[in-house]
């Protein structure tokens, strides 16, 4: 189950610090004026970690009640070092996810707006705090959008042990917003050090 949430931030000034707050969760951020490095924000948020299991999330990320103990079963379970804990992504409109947010609608009742398979990187993950103790998190080397996600997953591949969720019960929804400004100012260098990682077997 849940024992501790942890909001981590990264950028030019803290997002959620009010909503922490008010969930009395526990909050990280650094004030950094370059581009967004969502690995370090990852990385930042697992030293704040108490429990053997971290789940990394996504905000615009959903799931049933279950999702979370099912997904910790499974980890464990296959003995994994990171798990990929959904086999599906549904996309909600607009409509469905100001519905949702407000409690009238239950997103299995909606409509897929878009589909993204189990094969997803990115989202959210759940990995064992044993494998960031002994190997380190992601590579913070990627700065802005992009291939942060498909490193790490080959990381563990190469360090250890990596699955998708086995389990057709495992859906997530993605909530509609605003398409957020990708900064792409970088995705060359990124794409470049993937490939360069990909070539390490």
């Amino acid at each position: 189950g849940i024992s501790q949430i942890i909001l981590a931030e990264y950028g030019s000034h803290p997002c959620a610090l009010e909503l922490a707050r008010r969930w009395d969760t526990d909050h990280i951020f650094s004030k950094e004026p370059g581009p967004f490095n969502r690995s370090r924000a990852l990385n930042m948020g697992s030293k704040l970690a108490k429990r053997d299991i971290v789940l990394w999330c996504d905000g615009d990320a959903i799931f049933d009640p279950q999702f979370i103990p099912r997904a910790e079963s499974e980890i464990r379970e296959r003995k994994l070092d990171f798990l990929l804990p959904f086999s599906t992504i549904h996309a909600l409109r607009e409509e469905d996810t100001a519905a949702v947010i407000a409690g009238y609608r239950d997103p299995e009742s909606c409509p897929n707006y878009g589909y993204y398979g189990s094969f997803h990187p990115g989202f959210m993950g759940m990995v064992t705090a044993q494998f960031l103790d002994e190997h380190g998190g992601m590579t913070e080397s990627f700065h802005g959008w992009g291939c942060e996600d498909e490193a790490w997953v080959h990381k563990v591949k190469i360090l250890g042990n990596v699955g998708w969720s086995e389990s057709k019960e495992q859906k997530a929804w993605h909530l509609f917003h605003p398409q957020s400004t990708r900064d792409l100012s970088n995705i060359d260098g990124n794409s470049l050090l993937l490939k360069n990682m990909l070539s390490i077997n």
